[in-house]
Order: structure tokens, then C-alpha cells, then sequence
């Protein structure tokens, strides 16, 4: 199969050596032929530019009269990013046929665009439905992966895909949500997929992303490095042309539904009924316009009347605005911007002055669950255990130490006893390790790997840190053991996790400051901490975040940098438990389950010395 496709597209490529001349624009193509089904938009018939007249002029760009051969979009959420490389697609398979690539980030992802995006639009749009091959034929011309046109092909490959993206020649790349890419074996996704098109000199290659961390996103770069587009509107009363960003908006937090936007030159508040004729009168200004790369940049303030409103993304600011991590979200998504993370870790000396007086070992009354965080060494396991509680409060409980090397059955021996280990709670009942993250990548991995594997999948995981990844935790993957010379494939189950998301996070915790009255409330994400020794502390605090050949990296301040690790650990198992999004009445029902268990407790007879008294055994879930 892929080379007869590999065949198809040098013939292809062959055709197209042929000077063509072409005048219809990308825009003008799917005004004229594009229909949207209702099973992939809410506005379900033919396709309109004017509901969307920021994305005219980028489709523009991509069409085949354009001298840009790079087109870059640094776009929010929901604004026609993945729309306008839709369009691309169908206008390049019935007016311009070309070989085409589209990339993904993920497999899932493929699967999505191929059947809820690509298959609606071929169906429901005539022009496209003569060219494309049925998909019910045997030499499955058109399948999820491979969709033949006539005079072309369309490809769609995941980033990690390294063999789908480094052959055959591709006149059209479109390369989507470039942020979220993983890195091949062989270096970076963008740039395989890119390279395919070094024969065309008429290529077209076509980045989107919704940004993510601020020296880390790929889109943000490519962007930087264009002419630096963005879309100025013009006040409905004065007529001066500006950009929307949020600090304009204007509402009473009492009543956040009411929203309306100041104009910068009149001062004049602005309804968002008024936008419609704001976007139809807006134009693309470039800050660069020497550069022959063409970038855009927008926000959701510029989303279409009837899509995600001023008065949404006030709601979405209002409930951010104290958690940093949906802060970031809402940075990225609806602002468009990429979200900057404070390099320097807070000062170690002032959280050591912050320790409470709870006894070390023991759940203090306002955690319910715990969570627990492994590193492994050379020569012995260090693990950090967390209390949760309301608020995202996070209680330091405990740090366990357990010596010996890790290739060595008696260490595992006693992390399983410390999976048994009931943790007395200060309202008098016990408590066992809800969730326990183990760290896979150091020079253990397979005796990390063959533990993991013998425990409850809903209590152990084992992770693996990635730094550039902008969440707490991503997708498990499979992989092989290797156990007494012989491989094991695909044996167990590891989670990536979003080291420098998560350290990021704690560090912005870090910094909030203590009330100034004893009766108020601590802060969202405050973390409590017992009497312990100033050097865990320096080992907490351990790490600065800088900048180096223009991407950002995590360096060592301190060497023990391992209360660090285990804290960050013990964040991923508390967010794959689901803490993030338990509610006031979740909490409620934490709590009861606790006291439900003390007065049984109470009502029992007294048990002998031989069992060790009165022991909570429940593992199941309380939520």
C-alpha cells in the first residue's frame, strides 16, 4: 500500500512541474462550493467568509495565485483555525490538485478529523464528492489515513509518526495544533513534514496552534519570526481602528453577565452586537511587512456574534483568576497569548517559616485522600505523601526514605508495605494511599517497570516527566518489559506528565501570601507543611527555570532537588485521581465517609494486639 501511494504521488509531483495559472482564492472556492454538515457545526449549510472575515485574508494566502508559501496562525480556541485548513483541502482536491499532508498531534485526533471534519465535508459538499473515491471500494483509495482525489492524495499522519512524514514528495503541508507535536526519534515533526516539500517551489505550508508556554511554543516562535499580523477593528462611534484585548472589556463583577467593550480613542462602551460590523470592517496590519513569512495572531474577543461571547470569556476569567492552572488555560485559549512561568523558585528560608504545627506522619483534619510521589535512585526510593483537601489545600503528611537498591526485591518489599500502611487521621480514624505516581526514567526502569506492573492500576502508575508537555498528565503508553532475558511486550502501562506545567504551578502556589488576619481563610492551592529540617525545604525550592538557545529548560540550584520530584509526583497522582474537578459536595461526601468510619470504630468490640487494632481497609472509591 504505501508504495503504490508513493507511486501515485510521483506521478503527481510529475504533473505538476507544469506552469498552471490559477485565480480563484481559497476564500472565493469554499463561498462557491464548501457546505458545513450538522454533524461537525452548529451552523450546518453552506459556508459564508463573512461570518468570519478575519480568516479572508489567510486563505488567501493559501491559495495557489499567493507567492507565501508559509502561512502561520497563532489563533484562540474555536475562531476557524482548523476550518480554514478544511477549506484548503477541498479547494486544493477540486480546483488545484496537489499531493496534500495534514498532521496531527495524536492518533485520536487523526481519527476525529477524518470522520467528524473531512468525511462530513466531502458528503455534503457536491464539487467534492466526485473527486474523492467512495470509500466503499476494495483498494481503499479513501480510508481513514489515505483519501485519494483525482490528480492527488490527501495524507494525514500523527507528529510522532516519524515514517509517515519522512518520504514521498507534498506540495500542500498543513500541520495542526503544532503545540501539542511530540518530537520523533529522528527531530522535529514540523520539520520532517516540512522537508517533503522541498521539490515544489510553489510548496504551501500552513502552521496552527493555539499557544501554550512562552519559550516553549512552537507556534509562538513561528509566529515571532513572521511579519507579525493582527487584526485592528474600528470603534462603531469614532471610527479609530484598534485591537481588542481584555483589559478593555468593561462589567460589574456582581452582574459579569453585562459586558461591553471601551474604546481606546472615545472611551465609549461599546455592545457586542456592534462587533458584526466591526469584524466585516476589520483589516490584517503586520508589524513586519518586509518578512516574507505572513503570521496571524487573535483572541475570542474577535469570536463571531452567537459563538463564545464577552460575557463567556469574563465568566471564564472570573473563574480562573485565582487558580493559576486554569489561569493558564485561560491565557492560551481565550487570550491567545502564551503563559509565562516565573522561572525563579520562591525564596526556601521564608516557606520553612511557614510550617505548621501538625505532627509529621499524621493526616491533619482538613485532608481526606492522600496521594504519594516516588522518586527512585541508585540506592533507594525517596516518597513524599500528600493530603488533599478542599480549595486544593495540600498537606505535606509524610517523607519516607527507603534504602537499598532498587534492582533488589527487598526494596519493593517495602513499598508494597507502605501501600498497606494505614496513616492515622487527626479526627481519629486511618487512612491508606489513595494514588501513588512512581518515577520510570532513571537507571532502574525495567525493576521500576516490573513493580508497577504487579499493582492495582487504579492505585500505582508509573510516570515519566516531560518537560515541554502544557498539562498535568497526558495519555498512558504501552511498554515493554524485559524480565529474566526475556521481553514482555507491551507489559504495563506509563503515564507522561507535565513536569514543567506542574512545577510551574506548585512555584505559583508558592508565592501566594498568608492572610493577614487569623479568622480569614488561607489562599486557593495553599500548601501546609509540618516542623520539618531547613534542607528539605532548600531541596523543595531547588530548581530555576531559564532560557537557553531560545527554549526554556529546568537547571538544579540545590543537588537534592528530590522533595521536589516527589511533591511533583504526588501532584500527577492526585490529578489522575480526579482532585482537580471534586466538588463542595464531593468533599462533603470525603469528609462523612471519614466520620462514618470513626463511629463504627467506636461501636466496634476491642480487637486483639495480634491485628494491630481497629484498621480502615476500604480502597474503594468515595466519589
Amino acid at each position: 500500500m504505501l508504495q503504490e501511494a508513493e507511486s501515485l504521488l510521483n506521478d503527481i509531483f510529475a504533473e505538476h512541474l507544469k506552469p498552471q495559472k490559477y485565480d480563484l482564492t481559497v476564500a472565493e472556492w469554499a463561498d462557491e462550493n464548501r457546505f458545513l454538515s450538522s454533524k461537525s457545526s452548529p451552523r450546518a449549510g453552506r459556508w459564508k467568509t463573512s461570518r468570519t472575515p478575519y480568516l479572508k485574508e489567510p486563505m488567501e494566502m493559501m491559495s495557489v495565485g499567493s507567492t507565501a508559501s508559509r502561512i502561520v496562525l497563532m489563533f484562540a480556541s474555536q475562531l476557524g483555525k482548523t476550518e480554514a485548513l478544511n477549506n484548503l483541502i477541498g479547494y486544493t482536491a477540486d480546483y488545484a490538485p496537489a499531493p496534500i499532508l495534514m498532521v496531527q498531534p495524536t492518533l485520536d485526533m487523526v481519527k476525529k478529523a477524518s470522520k467528524q471534519r473531512l468525511a462530513p465535508m466531502i458528503a455534503e459538499s457536491p464539487s467534492l464528492r466526485a473527486k474523492f473515491a467512495t470509500g466503499k471500494s476494495r483498494d481503499a483509495s479513501n480510508t481513514l489515513f489515505e483519501k485519494e482525489f483525482t490528480g492527488g492524495m490527501l495524507l494525514l499522519a500523527t507528529s510522532g509518526s516519524a515514517a509517515s512524514l519522512a518520504s514521498m514528495p507534498i506540495k500542500v503541508v498543513l500541520l495542526d495544533e503544532t503545540d501539542r507535536y511530540e518530537e520523533t526519534e529522528e527531530g522535529s515533526a514540523s520539520e520532517l513534514a516540512e522537508t517533503r516539500t522541498a521539490n515544489f517551489s510553489d510548496r504551501k505550508i500552513v502552521l496552527t496552534s493555539t499557544p501554550t508556554i512562552k519559550g516553549e511554543s512552537e507556534i509562538e516562535a513561528e509566529y515571532e519570526a513572521s511579519d507579525q499580523r493582527k487584526y485592528y477593528v474600528p470603534c462603531p462611534y469614532c471610527k479609530h481602528k484598534q485591537l481588542l484585548w481584555f483589559k478593555n472589556l468593561r462589567f460589574d463583577k456582581s452582574n459579569p453577565s453585562v459586558v461591553t467593550y471601551e474604546c481606546e480613542e472615545c472611551h465609549t462602551h461599546i455592545e457586542e452586537h456592534k462587533k458584526t460590523w466591526m469584524l466585516g470592517n476589520g483589516e490584517w496590519i503586520a508589524k513586519f511587512p518586509d518578512r516574507p513569512v505572513r503570521g496571524y495572531w487573535l483572541n475570542s474577543l474577535y469570536s463571531p456574534v452567537g459563538f463564545s461571547s464577552w460575557s463567556y470569556i469574563v465568566d471564564r476569567f472570573l473563574r480562573a483568576k485565582d487558580r493559576p492552572e486554569r489561569l493558564k488555560v485561560f491565557t492560551n485559549t481565550i487570550l491567545g497569548e502564551t503563559w509565562e512561568v516565573r522561572g525563579e523558585a520562591p525564596d526556601y528560608e521564608q516557606i520553612y517559616r511557614r510550617r505548621e504545627n501538625y505532627v509529621s506522619g499524621t493526616v491533619p483534619k482538613d485532608a481526606f485522600v492522600l496521594t504519594a510521589g516516588a522518586d527512585v535512585q541508585e540506592n533507594r526510593i525517596e516518597i513524599k505523601i500528600e493530603g488533599w483537601g478542599r480549595d486544593m489545600h495540600r498537606y505535606a503528611v509524610d517523607y519516607i526514605t527507603i534504602p537499598g537498591d532498587p534492582d533488589q526485591p527487598e526494596v519493593w518489599r517495602q513499598m508494597d508495605a507502605l501501600l498497606e500502611r494505614e496513616f492515622p487521621h487527626e479526627l481519629g480514624c486511618t487512612l491508606k494511599i489513595r494514588k501513588l505516581a512512581i518515577d520510570t526514567g532513571g537507571s532502574n526502569t525495567q525493576s521500576v517497570y516490573a513493580w508497577v506492573r504487579d499493582q492495582d492500576p487504579e492505585i500505582v502508575m508509573g510516570v515519566k516527566g516531560k518537560h515541554e508537555m502544557p498539562m498535568i498528565i497526558g495519555r498512558p503508553t504501552q511498554v515493554d518489559i524485559v524480565q529474566n532475558g526475556e521481553k514482555i511486550y507491551r507489559a504495563t502501562q506509563i503515564w507522561m506528565i507535565g513536569v514543567s506545567h506542574i512545577k510551574s504551578e506548585l512555584f505559583g502556589y508558592l508565592r501566594k501570601e498568608a492572610p493577614l488576619e487569623k479568622d480569614e481563610p488561607y489562599p486557593f492551592g495553599w500548601c501546609h507543611f509540618p516542623e520539618w529540617d531547613l534542607d528539605w525545604f532548600k531541596g523543595l525550592c531547588s530548581e530555576k527555570r531559564v532560557m537557553e538557545k531560545g527554549r526554556s529548560k529546568w537547571v538544579k540550584t540545590y543537588e537534592r532537588n528530590e522533595p521536589l520530584d516527589t511533591t511533583v509526583y504526588a501532584r500527577a497522582a492526585s490529578a489522575a485521581l480526579g482532585v482537580d474537578h471534586w466538588t463542595e459536595r464531593d468533599w462533603d461526601a470525603l469528609k462523612q465517609h471519614l466520620l462514618d468510619s470513626i463511629k463504627l470504630k467506636q461501636q466496634r468490640p476491642s480487637v486483639s494486639e495480634d491485628n494491630g487494632g481497629y484498621i480502615n481497609r476500604d480502597r474503594e472509591s468515595y466519589i
